[in-house]
């Protein structure tokens, strides 16, 4: 049962979501770059994590982060269609 979301958390990361979705989709809407939306959004991110983790795991994250965007054979960020 650990690895399961509970439905409490299933609906609340799909508010958070819906909401963001909106948002993002508003500021498109009005105008602003695709480009900016997404460095904001990257990071906010990294500023919750950082702020959420432990030193050790927050590294870990950023240099698995980091690798996967140098590494050529990898799928993460690629359109597969």
């Amino acid at each position: 049962m650990d690895d399961e979301i509970e439905l409490d958390d299933k609906k609340e990361i799909n508010f958070i979501f819906k909401e963001f979705v909106n948002k993002v989709q508003q500021l498109l809407i009005d105008g602003y770059s695709p480009l900016a939306i997404a460095g904001v959004m990257s990071v906010q991110s990294i500023s919750l994590y950082k702020n959420s983790m432990d030193e050790e795991d927050f590294n870990k994250m950023m240099d698995t982060i980091f690798a996967e965007a140098h590494n050529e054979t990898s799928n993460i960020g690629k359109v597969l269609h």
